[in-house]
């Protein structure tokens, strides 16, 4: 029975061992199937350091080898090829840049020429309307229109009137003067929207108190105007504007509206001249053409033969004389009559000498006198008619006077006023 017992333990042994191996097979083959997980999990007591490592070798080196690398690799220079394009590209848009340029060029070739061309300056209003004109023109003295010369009938009509003119008038010469802000200037005028007419000949040379008046105003420069306007064609009622054309425009110096009806006017003739003596001795103005003042002519306003046109300063030199010969010596004399000499003749009250002098020196201007070596004068009177039309003889009495030396003939300026002189005579004692 114990032998029984003791192989049946036996076996139970030998089976329980057997059951062991067997469950020992089994767990070995997951274990080989988990080892990664057993290896992870074996050094649970350290898993810091299994952590630690791979994050520095595994995430950090990879960052760097990996990561950083290849940006400044793959990424980096990239960017810069990248660039190189940009410029590249930037290149292209300044040779665009460039025909934009040209093609800017030629819109101011094709645009600005055409305007030059055909575009004719701006006319502006007069200076009394438009103050901005004042750039232009800072003064205009509008005096006279005359019927066909300088040293016709005035007819200028009173503002917002209008002038009668007759059909026998060919010519209406506009007369005043004007100071201007430029060097180059030139006077004409145009009828109603018509055709404008600019002509160097209109230009007329200023008396000094003009010089003055137009420095005294601002103006760089300035002149008289006497402005031909041809009105024989015309009938009816139109308006004319007097221009000076500077620095690209036209500005109007004088405006006014005529009538032209038909109706014959005559411009009164002038005053029989006093007859000169057969013995008279006549100045021969052309013997002294190299003197200030001298003019072979004056044909706008009447003068056809040598003259003398005195601003201030101005005067005459005969020469020497022996005067106790002559008993009286004659000078025709004319000014512009405009009604602004009117008024500065007035200023004077009557006192305008004109005479002869032994200094070579004028009696003055605008009231202040120079009256040093006067040997014998008389004074001026005024004439509305202008010029030749309007020209005055005065006498001298030189009886008592015995002076030999030079001689002068010289006259008082009213202010801006010029005087013209178109004969001297000297009378002999005996006539």
């Amino acid at each position: 029975m114990k032998n029984r017992y003791l192989v049946l333990f036996v076996a139970l042994l030998v089976i329980g061992s057997l059951l062991l191996v067997a469950c020992g097979d089994k767990n070995d083959k997951p274990a080989d199937t988990k080892a990664p997980t057993a290896a992870q999990t074996e050094p649970a007591t350290d898993p810091a350091e299994d952590t630690t490592v791979p994050a520095e070798d595994d995430t950090t080196a990879p960052a760097e080898d990996d990561t950083t690398v290849p940006a400044e690799d793959d990424t980096t220079a990239p960017a810069e090829e990248t660039t190189s394009p940009a410029e590249e590209t930037t290149v292209p848009a300044e040779e665009t840049t460039v025909p934009a340029e040209e093609t800017t060029a030629p819109a101011e070739d094709d645009t600005t020429v055409p305007e030059e061309e055909t575009t004719e300056p701006d006319v502006v209003l007069p200076y009394d309307y438009w103050q901005d004109v004042l750039f232009y023109v800072p003064h205009v003295s509008f005096d006279e229109v005359k019927v066909n010369s300088i040293a016709g009938t005035n007819i200028k009509p009173a503002d917002g009137e209008t002038a009668t003119v007759s059909n026998t008038v060919s010519t209406l010469y506009v007369w005043g003067w004007a100071a201007v802000m430029e060097e180059a200037y030139e006077f004409g005028y145009v009828i109603d929207d018509g055709e404008i007419v600019m002509d160097p000949a209109f230009t007329f040379e200023a008396e000094q108190g003009v010089i003055d008046a137009i420095a005294g105003v601002g103006g760089i420069a300035g002149n008289r105007f006497a402005i031909a306007v041809d009105v024989a064609a015309l009938e009816g009622e139109h308006n004319i504007k007097a221009l000076v054309q500077l620095d690209g425009v036209y500005v109007i110096v004088a405006e006014f509206n005529i009538n032209k009806d038909g109706v014959t006017e005559t411009t009164p003739e002038d005053d029989e001249e006093p007859s000169t003596p057969s013995n008279a001795v006549v100045v021969d103005l052309a013997t002294l053409a190299d003197q200030v003042g001298y003019r072979p002519n004056f044909a706008p306003a009447g003068y056809t033969k040598p003259l003398f046109v005195l601003g201030y300063g101005c005067y005459i030199d005969l020469g020497e004389m022996d005067l106790s010969k002559y008993t009286t010596v004659r000078i025709l004399y004319g000014c512009d009559g405009s009604p602004a000499t009117q008024e500065n003749f007035g200023a004077l009250n009557g006192d305008a000498p004109i005479g002869l002098k032994s200094t070579a020196t004028y009696y003055g201007n605008s009231g202040t006198y120079e009256m040093d070596g006067d040997i014998a004068h008389a004074d001026m009177v005024f004439s509305s008619d202008a010029w030749a039309s309007g020209a005055r003889w005065v006498e001298i009495d030189l009886t008592n006077i015995d002076y030999t030396g030079n001689v002068y003939v010289a006259a008082h300026n009213p202010a801006n006023t010029q005087i013209a002189i178109s004969a001297i005579e000297f009378i002999p004692a005996e006539a």
